[in-house]
């Protein structure tokens, strides 16, 4: 038998040392391959954070309670917003731990999740280093917008297709409910779009939307045909200098919601391109489209890219798929003058990304993180994910919060 054990202990460490020494070599390879395509190689600031750490936290619980696994386990997470210098939050519910008990339980309802599931919110106002948590009721926390030093932070219940709105004046310290709605498009903190779900049927949802100038308190429904653009979903819309912009087949609609009045400005995209959604920067107030290309099987992949339709400037990465061949490149993160992309490329996770409008790419590999594309946001030159981590120095295998510091210099 201690022949048997000596035999186990031996295979597992040549077992992890096979797969340490296979990524090492694999990553050297990656790092030689990208810098020979003019690539320059960087290194950001990236550290795992434990929500074992967070006040009050508890292990979540796998098969029947029989295993205690990271607090992460246990929630969904569909919110993060990186810290901005005064506080940063990530958040969801924790749906995952009430599907366990729900399938523990034997309870045949398909919506037992929803149902039961409660809205967690995770707060820090030291950059990463510490979180408190709070909760919010039924639904999942999805989304802060922030104007002007207040945030506005959405909860949806999946079950009633409902929404909540809450706002904060003290950096997320406390929160009052303001509306059973989700604010849609904001112009100044107490001026913005709300939507409300009018009806709900088997297979559709109605909803209207309502313009506000005093937070909430009183609001004006909108129009049929400014409801007709926003609610249709070949549209894409979003709000510039205090004005709210609808991209209509080649055309930007900027609409003063206080006079009705529209003016039109014509844009044309890059060949070769299908239109995507309208976004406007808040640190540099630039507004920018994101494209799909359209000619995918003639470089055997897609890529998304980002245009500045006022400066003309198209950027995008690898465009005859030398450096990733059939691999989705989708440039999807804006920050300023910061746009970046991540790609799994021979298994290893890759940052790429450009500070100046891909005059010049830099690039780092990350095999130690497994990344989750769904729950990944980045501002104010700071990364946040959830990833599971595996065979890092000093870090235990498993999922944490992962926060990435992005070098200006």
């Amino acid at each position: 038998m201690k022949w048997i054990a000596l035999v186990l202990i031996v295979s597992i460490i040549g077992i992890a040392i096979y797969f340490a020494v296979g990524y090492a070599v694999k990553t050297k390879i990656l790092e030689l391959k990208i810098g020979s395509k003019g690539v320059k190689m960087q290194k950001n600031e990236w550290r795992e954070f434990d929500l074992n750490n967070v006040p009050g936290e508890t292990p979540g619980s796998l098969f029947s309670s029989r295993k205690k696994v990271n607090p992460i386990y246990k929630y969904r997470l569909e919110l993060m917003y990186p810290f901005d210098g005064k506080v940063g939050f990530f958040g969801g519910s924790d749906r995952e731990q009430v599907h366990e008990e729900c399938f523990n339980a034997k309870i045949s309802d398909r919506y037992c999740d929803e149902k039961n599931e409660t809205a967690y919110l995770f707060r820090t106002i030291d950059d990463g280093k510490t979180f408190t948590r709070a909760s919010f009721g039924h639904g999942i926390a999805q989304e802060i917008k922030e104007i002007d030093g207040v945030y506005f932070l959405k909860v949806f219940e999946a079950d009633t297709w409902r929404y909540r709105t809450y706002r904060s004046d003290d950096l997320g310290r406390t929160w009052k409910e303001i509306g059973k709605f989700y604010i849609e498009e904001i112009f100044t903190k107490d001026r913005f779009i709300y939507t409300v779900v009018k009806s709900i049927t088997i297979g559709k949802r109605e909803y209207s939307y309502y313009y506000t100038k005093d937070g909430g308190k009183t609001a004006n429904k909108l129009s049929e045909e400014l409801q007709d653009l926003l609610l249709n979903e070949s549209y894409s819309h979003t709000t510039h200098n205090g004005k709210l912009v609808v991209y209509q087949n080649g055309h930007l609609l900027y609409i003063d919601m206080d006079t009705n009045k529209t003016q039109t400005k014509e844009i044309e995209i890059p060949q070769k391109t299908t239109f995507r959604s309208i976004n406007v920067d808040k640190k540099s107030n630039e507004l920018y489209l994101k494209l799909m290309n359209h000619d995918a099987k003639e470089i055997n992949r897609y890529r998304m890219s980002i245009y500045y339709p006022f400066s003309d400037t198209h950027v995008e990465f690898d465009e005859d798929g030398k450096i990733f061949p059939n691999k989705d490149v989708f440039l999807t993160y804006v920050d300023d003058d910061y746009i970046g992309a991540f790609v799994r490329y021979k298994g290893i996770l890759t940052h790429i990304w450009t500070m100046n409008k891909g005059e010049k790419w830099d690039f780092e590999v990350l095999p130690h993180y497994f990344w989750n594309t769904a729950f990944t946001k980045v501002g104010n030159k700071r990364i946040y994910m959830e990833a599971i981590v595996q065979a890092k120095k000093g870090v235990e295998n498993g999922s944490y919060l992962i926060i990435g510091k992005i070098k200006t210099k």
